[in-house]
């Protein structure tokens, strides 16, 4: 009988400490919108890709691929414009969408059966901050994706020239929004 109400208390408790957990605030979006752990979705195989050139937004383009054939569609565009190209203030030579591309070929049709790919639209990022922000997590809230980072911003080079960057994972068939937004909390201190 004892073990049986220790058994019941430790249930009890753990079940309280989840819940109190799932209304943990992790971040505001915008200083405005909580964001509770509760909210928190599953990504796989997050990754940041580098280019030396913007993404293209033209038709084939999406933030969410649902298939492995639209995902491949799209990298043939990709390879269309595929360039070197030579940076004048630093004089390096750089392969424009290489990145991207060996992403696409990496992937295999298996991979959507379950889950969709998620591309985040492309901005600049000084080089020398390329490697400055990690993931948090993932949530989803309100028909929103929110992507949260941590940006630490450890310089380790100090060249001039800039990169594109994208996010992309994948996440579950089931989860459907209509907008993202990406929230940045910056760990650096001066």
């Amino acid at each position: 009988m004892k073990r049986n109400v220790k058994n019941i208390s430790a249930l009890l408790g753990a079940a309280l400490s989840l819940s109190a957990c799932s209304d943990k605030v992790v971040f505001y979006y915008n200083k405005d919108v909580p964001i509770f752990e509760k909210n928190r979705i599953t990504c796989i195989g997050f990754q940041r890709l580098d280019s030396h050139a913007e993404l293209i937004y033209q038709e084939g383009f999406k933030n969410v691929y649902t298939e492995y054939e639209e995902a491949m569609t799209y990298k043939t565009i990709l390879e269309e414009h595929v360039e070197t190209i030579k940076d004048k203030d630093s004089g390096l030579t750089f392969v424009n969408y290489q990145e991207t591309v060996a992403f696409f070929d990496s992937l295999t049709p298996e991979a959507f059966e379950k889950n969709n790919l998620f591309i985040t639209n492309s901005w600049n990022e000084a080089s020398y901050n390329r490697d400055s922000c990690r993931l948090e997590g993932v949530y989803l809230k309100d028909d929103i994706l929110y992507i949260h980072e941590y940006c630490d911003y450890k310089n380790k080079s100090i060249s001039a020239f800039w990169v594109n960057q994208c996010y992309t994972f994948f996440i579950c068939k089931k989860i459907t929004f209509s907008l993202y937004a990406i929230e940045t909390t910056d760990l650096f201190k001066y």
